[in-house]
């Protein structure tokens, strides 16, 4: 009987200290479980949550030592317990995935602001991260929970800069409106009746006397200086037109470059070459009057200037060549007023011609009632 109560009595104390034990392993469990949800919500931050996750484990560590290894019940309590520290530990990288993401976000949003300022762009909309929604915990199983895939990091793409359109002097391509524009302002130019260039005389005169119709057309319809290589070009034909395109197809040519003043310079160039240039320039250092009048002269001394008008260093300089082409008579009246500027020896060698008229009206009167 003794033996008997003995044995009953440890039977008892085993059972005691067996719950015991699983009282303190399920706190534990309460711990971690509270712990993880806590993490779910954004309430532990993914940096500290190591020594509370190492903490756990120790105090598995204990309880596993301590409890018996042959019990059913233990062996199921610990596979929860392994299933639950996977979980946190999933949910933690999970955060730290989230978290890199976000720095990732902010840096392009500080790249995208900078470069707007640069170019002075249209503020543009912060682009939108899609987040999938996060999944809740799963509640522990009797059998060990398999490791969730981690989740896939989304790429993040900065969108693009848009860059303020630079306005081309001449149109390249065109369409919708802009070509509607375009067209319409090609017919209202063209009720002007304005003359075409064929190029097949090749001489310079006639080129500026086209340039100049053209200037003058486009003062008169109030064209855009955008608009006038585009509508000159329209009134080429013949051997011009070809040069024109010619100078499209060569790689070289920047057609959104091309202005009006350096399509003047390119078709000048074409028709009037160096040989010719040095062969008016000739002819203007050689220009006298003779029995022109003074306006007839200056007329004809401006167009051969227009041509080459490197051949002055400054105004002084073309008063100077205009008043040697003067004729003697007048040329000796202008010389000694010494005169600084174009504009003054003009304006008194026409007052000269003027009283060297008068002059002669009497003398003739005079002759006759003589």
């Amino acid at each position: 009987m003794a033996g008997d109560g003995a044995s009953t009595l440890l039977a008892l104390e085993e059972r005691a200290v067996v719950a015991y034990q699983v009282d303190k392993r399920s706190e534990h469990v309460l711990d971690l479980g509270l712990y993880s949800n806590r993490l779910w919500d954004g309430a532990v931050g993914p940096v500290d949550d190591a020594p509370q996750t190492s903490d756990n484990a120790t105090n598995l560590e204990e309880v596993e030592t301590s409890a018996t290894s042959g019990s059913g019940e233990v062996q199921e309590l610990r596979g929860q317990l392994a299933a639950l520290i996977d979980i946190v530990a999933q949910q933690t990288e999970a955060a730290r995935r989230q978290e890199a993401r976000m720095k990732r976000l902010e840096d392009l949003l500080l790249q995208q602001a900078a470069a707007s300022r640069e170019t002075q762009a249209p503020t543009l909309p912060a682009p939108v991260v899609d987040v999938a929604p996060r999944a809740p915990s799963p509640a522990p199983s009797s059998s060990r929970a398999a490791p969730a895939a981690a989740p896939q990091e989304e790429a993040i793409a900065a969108p693009p800069v848009q860059r303020p359109p630079v306005e081309a002097a001449f149109p390249t391509l065109v369409e919708g409106a802009e070509r509607d524009r375009l067209m319409e302002r090609l017919n209202e130019f063209r009720r002007c009746s304005p003359r075409t260039f064929d190029g097949e005389k090749v001489d310079h005169w006639i080129v500026e006397k086209w340039l100049m119709h053209m200037e003058k057309l486009f003062r008169d319809t109030f064209v855009e200086k955008r608009d006038r290589v585009w509508l000159a070009t329209h009134h080429l034909d013949g051997e011009a037109y070809r040069w024109w395109l010619d100078l499209q197809e060569n790689p070289s040519t920047d057609l959104a470059a091309i202005t009006w003043k350096r399509f003047k310079e390119l078709l000048l160039a074409h028709y009037f070459t160096t040989s010719v240039k040095r062969k008016i320039e000739k002819d203007l250092r050689n220009l006298r009057q003779g029995d022109r009048t003074v306006a007839e002269y200056e007329r004809e001394f401006s167009r051969l200037l227009h041509c080459v008008p490197f051949v002055v260093r400054d105004d002084e300089d073309k008063a100077r060549i205009f008043e040697r082409g003067l004729r003697p008579s007048i040329f000796r009246f202008v010389q000694c007023s010494n005169l600084q500027t174009y504009r003054e020896v003009v304006d008194r060698a026409l007052i000269v011609e003027s009283g060297a008229a008068g002059v002669q009206e009497r003398r003739g009167a005079m002759d006759k009632v003589s």
